[in-house]
């Protein structure tokens, strides 16, 4: 009994648990959410500039497909003066709007990439957390080691259902022997109590 009491004295006053306890647990929590929150941002960030950016590569493929086959038509002379007069406005308008939005998806991808260094932070969190729940691990198996031991039962003495327990006699050379409730008092005020 006193070992196992002595061992949850000490382990109630290791600051170091305590400080796990009172302060890096709640500190985890924070961190955690942090780590779910950045995440959140950052994916709703990219798939948003993925969202602006999918129909203007949709929008360049089309007009240059149109181009391409009055091209083809071109070359092959398949086509009259008419016909190529509207291939030339169609191309003096297509090549403002390709490097309008090769500006507009050169910008959306940085800004995609930007959104993804969360990984970097959110990582260095992660293994923070990782090496507290590594820690309290520890402790909680050193307190099960503890509490946890078994007793020697090879040594258990037979008990005399018929021999009554009295006064212990011969107090002076056994110091286990308590005289009065002074003693007794110490004892359970020694044990916690």
């Amino acid at each position: 009994t006193r070992e196992l009491h002595d061992s949850l004295n000490n382990f109630n006053l290791d600051a170091r648990l305590i400080d796990l306890t009172q302060n890096d647990m709640p500190n985890t929590r924070d961190r955690l959410n942090y780590v779910i929150t950045t995440t959140e941002e950052a994916a709703h960030k990219t798939l948003g500039y993925i969202d602006n950016t999918l129909p203007l590569a949709q929008e360049l493929r089309n007009t240059a497909e149109k181009i391409d086959e009055s091209w083809h038509r071109f070359r092959k002379k398949e086509m009259n003066a008419d016909e190529f007069r509207i291939l030339v406005k169609e191309i003096e308008n297509y090549l403002p709007t390709v490097k309008q939005h090769a500006d507009q998806v050169h910008h959306n991808l940085s800004e995609m990439m930007l959104a993804q260094g969360f990984q970097d932070l959110t990582g260095q969190v992660i293994r923070q957390v990782i090496s507290l729940v590594e820690e309290v691990e520890d402790s909680l198996v050193q307190l099960v080691k503890v509490a946890g031991k078994p007793q020697p039962s090879s040594n258990k003495k037979e008990i005399d259902p018929i021999k009554a327990e009295g006064p212990q006699i011969n107090a002076q050379d056994n110091p286990n022997v308590v005289n009065n409730q002074d003693d007794v008092d110490d004892l359970l005020s020694s044990l916690g109590f």
